[in-house]
């Protein structure tokens, strides 16, 4: 009977093990990065850029709130901000998209160039490295390693390239000239390898799927079933052992 059972189950865990096997190293190697490698430092970059708020000083408003109201009867929101040591009302419309107009002249913001993305860029960058490249971004990235987007398909954004370790890439909006998000090789790695941790290969979000349920409980029966066989190939042979040199003795 336990030979049996020691055979039945060395075949299930081998098999399984085989079935299972490279998800657990992925995760391994996974967990081995992110326990690493500094999250924010490192991988959102934090090391190499700031971007504090800008203060509001209400003297250099000369357009009053109410000629905005009355300009835009439909809003949704409205606050005041401070864009490259201007003034502007940021104005979300109904039904529309945002607007910035300025709270100096009334005039509204135009669209930045790539020479005004690379001096805000400039402004918001810590590092070491110089601007290797300016592009405007009109079509969703190739995704990188097959499941990597950085900019999960969005588009219509000015990407300010450091010629940094990481290559550090700074995304600003084409209007507002804020920025939007900041990219690195290292946060490529990382988000390629949480896809892999996970098992989430479309968002990189869902780590309840039912993939990684899966695996997770095939896992756990490949890890059962090798306590079982270890139990019975090392442990209770040193025992039994360790009881014949006790009744020797």
């Amino acid at each position: 009977m336990k030979a049996a059972l020691v055979k039945y189950t060395r075949l299930f865990h081998r098999y399984l093990a085989l079935i299972v096997g490279i998800q657990i190293l992925l995760w391994i190697i996974g967990g081995v990065f992110m326990a690493i490698v500094p999250f924010q430092e490192i991988v959102k970059s934090r090391a190499v850029y700031e971007n504090k708020p800008a203060p509001i000083i209400t003297e250099h408003i000369n357009v009053p709130l109410s000629d905005i109201v009355a300009q835009y009867p439909s809003i949704d929101a409205l606050q005041l901000v401070n864009l490259q040591q201007h003034l502007y009302y940021q104005i979300q419309p109904t039904g529309q998209a945002k607007v910035w107009v300025s709270a100096e002249d009334g005039v509204v913001k135009p669209k930045i160039d790539s020479i005004q993305a690379s001096l805000i860029a400039k402004t918001l960058y810590k590092g070491e490295g110089q601007i290797d490249d300016v592009r405007f971004i009109d079509e969703p990235l190739t995704k990188q390693w097959l499941i990597v987007d950085e900019l999960y398909g969005r588009t219509q954004l000015w990407q300010v390239r450091f010629n940094d370790d990481f290559n550090t890439r700074l995304y600003i909006a084409p209007i507002s000239g804020e920025l939007v998000t900041v990219r690195n090789d290292a946060w490529v790695w990382f988000d390629f390898l949480w896809r892999l941790h996970i098992m989430d290969y479309q968002t990189g979000e869902d780590f309840n799927n039912n993939l990684l349920r899966v695996a997770a409980v095939l896992a756990l029966l490949a890890a059962v079933s090798g306590l079982i066989l270890m139990t019975f190939n090392v442990i209770r042979p040193k025992l039994r052992r360790v009881q014949r040199q006790l009744k020797q003795d």
